[in-house]
């Protein structure tokens, strides 16, 4: 739960100075780490409902064998793709964690494609982002020595900063998510760029995601 917390406190840190920023602001550290604290008592019951969650799918997984990875992966891959954007409602709306599920399932039916192509896409990134990394510290593990430690340590700090960079991304892209179908809008990206952005696509009637709209660090 401990993890779960830290983790999803520096996400709602995120959300809220992405907000912000889209908001017209001008966040900074500082302002995101306080809008986070003011939702502490939104994060937290959040939080342990991941951690119960994240608890009894590795229990299926590891009492019920193939069946139970298989049926564990299905729940699994349902549940993050219906509370995406429960952390931008959480922080933005202040509601409970009952309601912010609620709110996030219902942004689902709207926002299905992007929000599959998002999740899909940062984890295929990722792992191709990680891959260096890997690679060098696998190479300094069969070399040994000062040389190899120093190859290690160069490989995970490569990992670490793809997965920071990727969760700052990803925050920024649930905040635009969560603007747009909230019909919120943004003043940091032109109607035009988000229009565009998460338009739906053509083909059987579905949705898709295009491109991330750009503008946040300007």
């Amino acid at each position: 739960v401990a993890l779960a917390f830290i983790t999803i406190f520096f996400n709602a840190a995120l959300i809220h100075a992405a907000n912000e920023r889209m908001s017209g602001g001008d966040p900074g550290l500082g302002s995101a780490i306080r809008g986070a604290m003011l939702r502490v008592h939104r994060i937290l019951p959040w939080a342990i409902v991941s951690a119960t969650v994240s608890v009894i799918l590795r229990t299926i997984e590891e009492r019920a064998g193939w069946l139970g990875r298989l049926v564990a992966g299905i729940i699994g891959v349902a549940w993050s793709l219906v509370t995406f954007l429960v952390i931008p409602v959480l922080v933005i709306e202040d509601v409970g964690v009952g309601q912010a599920v609620k709110r996030s399932g219902a942004m689902f039916k709207k926002t299905w494609g992007e929000n599959m192509a998002a999740q899909v896409g940062f984890g295929l990134l990722g792992f191709l982002l990680m891959i260096p990394g890997l690679a060098l510290a696998g190479f300094g593990f069969s070399q040994g020595g000062s040389t190899g430690a120093i190859l290690i340590a160069a490989g995970v700090a490569w990992v670490l900063i793809v997965v920071l960079v990727l969760s700052a991304l990803n925050g920024i892209f649930q905040t635009a998510l969560y603007r747009y179908a909230s019909g919120m809008g943004t003043t940091a990206f032109p109607d035009a760029v988000m229009a565009s952005a998460f338009a739906p696509k053509g083909g059987r009637g579905g949705r898709g995601f295009t491109q991330m709209p750009r503008g946040i660090a300007g």
